[in-house]
């Protein structure tokens, strides 16, 4: 198959002809310049050989990830369309594109079609990640009314990678507004599209509409479905979960709600030990489901609630956290986990033991700003207002070097606000603003 043909373009301002390379198909692996090309959305620039002027030129052709088993097709017009659609439902492979795609459908590849070669670049960066557009549509969906709060105009959202100037990448939504690509990203963790993933991934095995266009409209389709069948499984996991949050709001530190506390936190513990004939590793079973919500409760609770029995277990679960889990492209969940493993070494094994940890901790990684943050705050727990500003004075001029370490402006913001520094505090506002702004970021 010939990768590529000649074409002569007509200028729009000159009205002279261009010669470019049309590409029929571009092969992940094979063509690196053309894929990085599709990511960056260049492909179909053209800049015209006479009088310099930059144009569009978009037109049909396809994307192959080889290593991901998935295919892109770009359709410029409706009459391609029809016939993009016509192959694949009624496997009429007659027409010349239905020629191509026959080979790839006998090879197993899954199979999408999209009409702009931005969304041809989304897909083809989601593919390359090794993730799943339908995760990341409902991602939209769900993150969506939160997004636009933030910023009503976003007409539309793409799946993109932020790049920030010390090398660190962030996987993240970006806004359209009238068309044209806004600045700001919206980040999106592993840990938000695995939740995604675990709630709706059985519904998918059941949902029988072809996925050939995976857009916006199909994720609107998809959890009407989800709506009308969510019946169709067991709730008992999601019951304790709702009981909590039921409870959060009004919870004192009574023997009554204590009472239903435990019954709550015994049956996670319960539903989770079922589940499994013994203390499973996590490597085997990735982030499970129980996992997420004892973690997700830690989160929401007041610490001083729980009991030796739930400390003991949270401690030996984030332990595990730790040793068995690759953070590196996540490093705020990670620091934000040692920092909860330490809370749950103090109120286990006392405050000094808690502080060695966070000394062994800092000589680990030295000036590091979430580290120092986390002094401020034990500091600030124990009343030693001193210490902790003599630490926020010494370190607030300090570079920012990743997303992070803004943990440390909010722990010096809680001390401010303590000891009632007004002033103080409309500085460090202009100071957060000024090292955020540092962070430059570009995108693929």
């Amino acid at each position: 198959m010939k990768e590529y043909e000649i074409t002569m373009v007509k200028c729009p301002e000159c009205g002279k002809y261009t010669r470019i390379q049309k590409y029929e198909v571009v092969h992940s692996r094979r063509n690196r310049t053309q894929k990085n090309r599709i990511l960056k959305d260049s492909l179909f620039d053209v800049s015209c050989s006479f009088c310099g002027n930059e144009f569009r030129y978009v037109y049909d052709m396809i994307y192959a990830d080889s290593e991901h088993r998935y295919l892109a097709v770009l359709v410029s017009s409706e009459e391609s369309y029809e016939d993009v659609m016509a192959a694949l439902k009624n496997e009429d492979y007659s027409q010349q594109i239905g020629e191509i795609l026959e080979d790839y459908v006998d090879d197993g590849y899954r199979i999408r079609v999209v009409r702009d070669s931005r969304t041809l670049a989304e897909k083809a960066l989601i593919f390359d990640r090794g993730l799943d557009d339908r995760i990341i549509e409902l991602a939209k969906i769900i993150l969506g009314g939160v997004l636009k709060k933030d910023d009503p105009d976003i007409e539309k959202m793409y799946f993109n990678e932020a790049i920030y100037d010390d090398g660190s990448r962030e996987k993240c939504f970006i806004g359209s507004v009238n068309g044209e690509l806004q600045s700001k990203p919206y980040g999106l963790t592993d840990r938000v599209l695995w939740r995604i993933s675990e709630a709706y991934s059985k519904y998918l095995t059941i949902y029988e509409k072809d996925d050939y266009e995976v857009d916006e409209a199909w994720a609107e389709d998809f959890l009407g479905f989800v709506g009308e069948n969510e019946d169709y499984y067991d709730r008992d996991l999601e019951d304790f979960i709702d009981d909590f949050y039921n409870l959060e709001g009004q919870r004192e530190q009574s023997d009554l709600v204590m009472e239903k506390w435990d019954s709550i936190f015994d049956g996670l513990l319960e539903h989770w030990y079922e589940s499994h004939n013994e203390k499973p590793s996590i490597k085997d079973i990735r982030y499970t489901e129980e996992e997420y919500l004892l973690d997700e409760l830690l989160s929401e609770i007041d610490i001083p609630l729980l009991n030796n029995k739930e400390y003991d277990y949270l401690k030996g679960f984030y332990a595990r956290l730790l040793e068995e889990f690759d953070y590196s492209k996540n490093l705020l969940s990670y620091h934000n986990y040692r920092r909860s493993y330490m809370e749950m070494i103090e109120y286990l094994d006392g405050e000094e033991k808690a502080m060695e940890y966070l000394d062994e901790w800092y000589r680990e990684e030295p000036d590091n700003l979430y580290i120092i943050g986390t002094y401020i705050d034990r500091y600030l727990w124990h009343d030693e207002d001193e210490k902790a500003l003599a630490l926020a004075e010494k370190y607030l001029n300090h570079d920012m070097r990743y997303d992070y370490e803004e943990w440390f402006y909010d722990a010096v913001e809680n001390l401010y606000n303590k000891l009632n520094m007004k002033k103080e505090i409309k500085k460090l506002y202009v100071i957060r603003k000024r090292q955020r702004a540092k962070r430059k970021v570009t995108y693929l």
